[in-house]
């Protein structure tokens, strides 16, 4: 006999990836108790004419009640092919028109860690960012880009401002990107790892690499706060995000619109990050 639960369909950029498996940990809750089913597909390195002939065919497969985006790139045209099929859609990872979303204030959390770094003293600081077409890389980017005049750098900022794009986000980009960073001969005494945890953990080889000592050479500062961060050594500063529970709100907000048969409806929800403290910063003066 065919399964006959409803069954919410979850794309992701990369299926092993710890932000999306925190993520599936937390719908599970919402998803079990309605009686729903979970399917998650990778479409991360997937072509656009691929990716979008993969979302068609799932669009239109039995028993998908709802869709959602986590942490992978949403465009205009692919929110009308699950509309046009009324279904559900759901976002995490930024903010879209038309979408139920629930987002990390990435902008607020750039802000957060630059003032937090500034007020340390620094003014060398190199910043590891994500990929610009997804939501929350542009937020944070946003963010750093405020605190950083907010804080009365000035034109000083612009010298402040020696950025890496690291796509995709993991820790071999992130090695490598800091390692080119870190290499100049006026190289920042701070890392902000904008692009999240696995980069920063990157941050930390090319650190090893050139014999340069976290914090006493060199502060990083992370983003997410994955179970990786505690681990490291020395245990890594950064943003946390209480992934499960955004995972948790978003597949109710899902399972509550299939069950009211409203899929045009669309829902908003910022969540605050916060600052975990731990011991991979250091004032300058205290560096060295």
């Amino acid at each position: 006999m065919p399964n006959s639960r409803p069954c919410l369909v979850c794309f992701v950029d990369i299926a092993g990836a710890d932000y999306v498996a925190r993520v599936l940990n937390g719908m599970r809750g919402p998803l079990q108790a309605a009686a729903w089913d979970v399917k998650v597909v990778e479409a991360g390195g997937l072509t656009w004419g691929a990716r979008m002939a993969l979302l068609q065919k799932e669009s239109l497969s039995a028993g998908i009640a709802a869709a959602a985006f986590v942490h992978l790139h949403l465009t205009n045209e692919q929110k009308e092919l699950f509309q046009a099929a009324h279904l559900p859609l759901g976002y995490l990872g930024g903010v879209a028109e038309r979408v139920h979303c629930v987002a990390d204030d990435g902008f607020e959390g750039a802000v957060m860690a630059v003032r937090y770094l500034v007020g340390l003293g620094h003014h060398r600081i190199g910043f590891l960012i994500g990929d610009r077409l997804v939501t929350e890389a542009r937020d944070r980017e946003a963010g750093i880009r405020t605190a950083l005049f907010e804080a009365g750098q000035g034109e000083l900022a612009k010298t402040l401002l020696m950025t890496r794009r690291v796509k995709p986000a993991l820790e071999e980009e992130g090695r490598v990107a800091a390692l080119e960073l870190l290499s100049a001969a006026d190289r920042p005494s701070a890392l902000f790892c904008a692009a999240g945890d696995l980069v920063a953990a990157g941050a930390y080889a090319a650190a090893k690499q050139l014999g340069l000592r976290i914090p006493q050479d060199l502060s990083v500062l992370g983003y997410d706060d994955l179970p990786l961060a505690a681990a490291l050594e020395p245990p890594l500063s950064t943003l946390h995000q209480p992934l499960e529970a955004m995972g948790a709100t978003l597949a109710g907000h899902l399972i509550r619109a299939a069950a009211a048969n409203i899929p045009a409806q669309a829902h908003v929800e910022l969540v605050k990050p916060r600052l975990e403290l731990r011991q991979s910063c250091a004032a300058p003066d205290q560096m060295g």
